[in-house]
């Protein structure tokens, strides 16, 4: 029914999209975790702004990473 280079042209297109759907889904939880550190940090009063500085520069690294392989 499909040629092989069909069937090659699937095959690559699955393992493309495969990959897109892993890193999209590592860029939703961190995205997540992200959030919950923000409530975590808020509902624990925590007012230390080095410490905050630090955070969002470290979700900042990681996210840009994640999306950088998009």
């Amino acid at each position: 029914m499909f040629t092989n280079a069909t069937k090659v042209l699937i095959y690559q297109l699955f393992i493309m999209y495969t990959a897109y759907l892993i890193v999209y889904i590592q860029y939703i939880k961190d995205r997540v975790g992200w959030l919950c550190t923000h409530v975590y940090l808020y509902v624990c009063n925590i007012n230390s702004s080095i410490f905050l500085f630090v955070l969002h520069f470290y979700f900042f690294l990681k996210c840009g990473a994640s999306l950088s392989y998009v």
